[in-house]
């Protein structure tokens, strides 16, 4: 447990690059209001309450709708709820979460932190992403961070 840590990669909004977490443990995906402030997302007037691990409701998040991420070169749209900075030194988050996973078919290799995800993907007439799981994929490969918690072995 002390060297675990989010499995994270480089992504790109807007022309600015950024470190994300991909987390398959993230009902949605979600970013500070500051780091969204900077990439120039603009809100639809939608907002939704996240509810944490503890059960405990947020107040309302602000949504972004079509973010457009870049991951390892390739476009794939998110929308992402935008959370209030909750302090003023906040350190900025970007966490792209299972709504995005499963839209875009992404796979992780967590022994080797490879974030993979199919190179093609479409929409049919109604506008629904289609992706091929059988076609070529893209692999980004992401890192995890460790700090080192030591403490004496008893």
């Amino acid at each position: 447990m002390r060297v675990s840590a989010p499995l994270k990669a480089p992504v790109s909004v807007n022309g600015i690059v950024f470190e994300c977490t991909f987390d398959s443990g993230a009902s949605v995906s979600v970013m500070n209001e500051e780091l969204a402030q900077r990439l120039g997302l603009e809100y639809n007037g939608d907002q939704i309450h996240l509810i944490g691990f503890d059960s405990m409701q947020r107040e309302p998040c602000n949504i972004a709708v079509n973010v457009p991420f870049r991951v390892a070169g390739h476009l794939r749209s998110e929308h992402v709820c935008i959370q209030r900075n909750r302090r003023a030194n906040q350190k900025d988050y970007c966490i792209l979460g299972m709504t995005w996973f499963r839209a875009y078919g992404v796979t992780v290799d967590l022994h080797n932190n490879i974030i993979s995800f199919p190179a093609s993907v479409r929409r049919d007439v109604n506008g629904e992403l289609i992706v091929d799981p059988n076609g070529a994929r893209v692999e980004l490969q992401g890192y995890s961070t460790h700090e080192d918690v030591s403490s004496p072995m008893i």
